[in-house]
């Protein structure tokens, strides 16, 4: 746990000595007038199916360029995204365009109809790129961004299609003095092969135009064009959006046309993503925080109560020394079952394994989310936040095996095949929904299926890095002293008197995920939100609150839960105190499930169903697995305290 601080630390110093600088691929591009601003395409999208398509499996036109796609990060080919070349070549800076034809009429055979008519009914939108900015169409009322632009509309049951885009480009243009520090930033960069000539002294007059483009938007429209000539019906004399018919999906040509227009603004770079990140209902969010701040301080209340009264006199009681033997037999409660409360678990390889692996992901959860937090992983780069979950958790796994060699060591199992099951247990689940996604994927063809090479790199990843990284950490674990327990353990296991019916454990462990669960599932449900409603989540700064919130809920309703049982001579406290606070898990599916049936999804089709619950059901054991860790170490802590409080023979 020191190692983890010291990694976590070591980031955030990192991370502050590189704020004052942009990030790479993530600083302002300066353009001039004329200059030629390259469109790119990305994957055709659906919150109804959820299986992205190529762009270029639709009839568009094609770039007259080399065709080629953009070189993408792991995190991007996972998430489904694949940026090529677009048609829309002729975006110059400040030259408006009101209709182009990037090609002739493309001919509609009876197999395009019938996918362009699917894939509008299936309400699936196109993705553009422009200086990394996705493409986007405004709300009226709200002046929110929509990412994406339908691909048509369905009207009295007739597919229309959406064939004609008029970008709208807003840009904000540097004044002199501005222009004036970006050449000689750029001046400097070039050292001895800047111009001779300091650019400082320029009259303004003199001074080039440089503007940074802000918003990238569009408004699509259905016009169909000339077939036989296509030039003449989108010549700026003749064209006419009110003039023309709409395009349908089921006409025998499709012509594709475009017009560009250019609007400055007063608004910053730096500001240009918060249309898109601009979260709604903040009132939700602190309503959400001062909801779990009050359960938390509700359950501190409780353990308070039985650390600073109940648990401090029953301490002071058997620490005495003029108590008299005879009392003590009368004794019940947690103090008789001292040589029985650390006998080693049931499956305890199966223990060490989710606790080493939980520790893995607590860590990997909350590095990425303080790197979130202080702007490494914007969503201006693609791809970063799961490229770096990936990474932090591949090379987290040396925790995940120290974790596990030292609880093995402490319960007598030192078997190296132990240690195997850390590194392949949880990290195999993942695998295989990765593995059963992607197989589903491909065989709906989509675009999202991963390439086997891809596939190729996670395994090796996870094999050939992780799980080396696991068997490292687990000889550091084994190599150290055996975790030091305040009381021997007796020969002869004590027999369990029969509990209550509400200290059953399965009752208790049922209950104790609802507060834990209840802190966050306000959260949850923006993030559910955002991953499924093709939306952008970016308030990194309450998730983080949320995440410290969680982690003091779930360790403080273990040790009431334990200490409860305890009380009542139950000491096989081990997998009850992982499974109280990992019942979180269980009641985050059940929410999964809940926000299927009542969220405005509207998936349909096995594929889309199966991907969401394969996700969801990976998600929820994730989780599982973390949360238990949680409550397990912190219960772990708490046990061998009070046992330690105490005088024994």
């Amino acid at each position: 746990m020191a190692m983890l601080k010291t990694l976590v630390l070591q980031a955030a110093l990192l991370a502050a000595c590189a704020s004052a600088w942009y990030l790479p691929g993530t600083g302002p591009k300066d353009y001039h007038d004329g200059d030629n601003v390259e469109v790119q395409v990305n994957v055709l999208t659906s919150v109804t199916t959820h299986l992205p398509f190529d762009y270029y499996s639709l009839p568009f036109c094609y770039p007259t360029k080399k065709f080629r796609g953009e070189p993408e990060n792991l995190g991007e080919i996972l998430m489904g995204d694949r940026i090529k070349p677009s048609p829309y070549e002729h975006v110059n800076v400040g030259e408006p365009v009101d209709c182009l034809v990037p090609c002739g009429a493309r001919s509609l055979d009876a197999a395009a109809k019938k996918k362009l008519t699917e894939r509008i009914k299936d309400d699936y939108h196109v993705n553009l790129l422009l200086d990394n900015l996705p493409l986007a169409i405004v709300n009226e009322e709200t002046g929110m961004y929509s990412v994406g632009v339908p691909l048509g509309t369905v009207e009295n049951g007739v597919a229309y299609l959406y064939n004609h885009l008029h970008l709208t480009i807003k840009y904000y243009q540097l004044t002199p003095d501005e222009v004036r520090k970006t050449l000689e930033a750029r001046r400097r960069k070039l050292g001895n092969k800047a111009p001779p000539k300091p650019t400082i002294d320029l009259d303004d007059d003199d001074l080039p135009t440089i503007i940074r483009i802000i918003a990238f938007v569009a408004k699509p429209y259905s016009v169909k064009h000339d077939a036989d000539a296509p030039a003449k019906t989108c010549s700026h004399g003749n064209f006419s959006l009110q003039s023309l018919p709409p395009q349908k999906a089921s006409d025998d040509h499709v012509v594709w046309s475009y017009g560009v227009s250019w609007e400055e603004t007063n608004e910053a770079w730096t500001t240009r993503w918060d249309v898109y990140l601009n979260v709604q209902d903040h009132e939700i969010h602190w309503f959400n925080i001062v909801n779990s701040v009050l359960i938390v301080l509700i359950l501190t209340a409780i353990v308070a109560f039985i650390f600073l009264r109940i648990l401090r006199r029953d301490i002071n009681k058997y620490n005495r020394l003029d108590i008299d033997p005879e009392d003590l037999q009368d004794e019940t409660g947690w103090k008789l079952i001292h040589k029985e409360v650390f006998r080693a678990p049931s499956h305890r390889w199966l223990l060490a394994a989710f606790a080493g692996t939980g520790a893995q992901l607590y860590g990997m959860a909350l590095v990425v989310i303080i790197f979130a937090c202080l702007g490494f992983l914007a969503p201006a780069n693609r791809g970063s936040l799961f490229t770096a979950m990936l990474i932090f958790f591949v090379f987290l796994g040396m925790y995940a095996g120290y974790t596990s060699a030292r609880l093995l060591k402490l319960w007598g199992a030192t078997s190296w095949m132990y240690i195997f099951a850390t590194g392949t247990v949880v990290p195999g689940v993942g695998f295989g929904v990765l593995v059963l996604a992607n197989l589903a994927l491909w065989a709906k063809g989509s675009s999202a299926a991963a390439p086997v090479i891809t596939i190729i790199t996670v395994a090796a990843l996870w094999l050939c890095v992780s799980l080396p990284l696991v068997f490292v950490g687990a000889n550091v674990g084994f190599k150290r002293d055996t975790i030091k327990v305040p009381v021997t353990v007796a020969n002869i296991p004590r027999h369990i008197p029969a509990l209550p019916w509400h200290m059953n454990p399965w009752f208790t462990i049922g209950i104790s995920g609802i507060l834990p669960f209840g802190a966050v599932f306000i959260e949850v449900f923006f993030i559910l939100t955002a991953v499924w409603l093709n939306r952008y989540y970016y308030v990194f700064g309450f998730l983080l609150l949320v995440f410290v919130i969680l982690t003091i809920t779930c360790a403080e309703i273990t040790i009431v839960m334990t200490y409860f049982g305890l009380c009542a001579e139950d000491y096989q406290w081990w997998w009850r105190a992982f499974l109280t606070s990992g019942s979180c898990g269980g009641y985050l599916f059940l929410y999964c499930v809940f926000y299927f049936f009542s969220s405005s999804l509207r998936m349909k089709g096995f594929v889309p169903v199966l991907l969401y619950f394969s996700y969801m059901g990976l998600l929820s054991f994730v989780f599982f697995v973390m949360t238990g860790t949680i409550g397990f170490m912190a219960t772990f802590a708490f046990v061998r305290y009070i046992y330690g409080s105490i005088k024994l023979d």
